[in-house]
């Protein structure tokens, strides 16, 4: 797999071959500590025509690079939406799975609460919770009560894609 190193205050760009981006990025940071500067590492794919196309880096906010239709304007705010978190998951080959705590049926259908495990390639896992609940105070008057379940996975996923990518973004739902 090639990747783009990008010395960020020479400007310098060179393409090398390895077998992972984690690979990329240990090679990176033996860079930076020898040059003492700062190493952008950015995955090159190749593209059915031969050319190929960079995938964007996980060091910038995914609001400037995410293209349109996987961010929302929120009241005015900025956030990331439930297809921009699966990209960022693809982008970062990070595995997610949502495992009920509390299903909406148990309740009555008044509430859910969902925990989600990222994992990343290297093997670290990172936790996101979820809830909906029909009384939440939203400007809609509450969660849908039979949606209670998937709001609750699309909150705890969207929480551990965020601990697990650096986002730190609120999502769409939240704001």
């Amino acid at each position: 797999m090639k990747f783009e190193f990008r010395d960020t205050q020479s400007g310098n760009v060179r393409e090398k071959e390895f077998e992972s981006m984690k690979q990329a990025k240990m090679h990176a940071r033996e860079f930076e500590d020898y040059f003492d500067t700062i190493v952008e590492v950015v995955a090159i794919e190749p593209q059915p025509d031969g050319g190929t196309a960079s995938v964007p880096p996980t060091n910038k906010d995914p609001v400037d690079w995410l293209p349109d239709g996987f961010v929302d304007n929120v009241h005015g705010t900025q956030a990331i939406n439930r297809k921009g978190y699966a990209v960022l998951a693809r982008n970062n080959n990070i595995s997610v799975v949502a495992n009920p705590i509390v299903r909406a049926s148990e309740t009555d259908f008044k509430t859910a609460e969902l925990q989600a495990i990222a994992t990343t390639e290297d093997g670290c896992e990172y936790s996101g919770f979820g809830s909906a609940h029909v009384s939440r105070d939203t400007r809609g008057g509450g969660d849908d009560p039979y949606l209670l379940n998937e709001l609750a996975e699309t909150r705890a996923i969207k929480r551990a894609l965020a601990y697990a990518t650096g986002v730190g973004m609120v999502s769409a739902e939240e704001l």
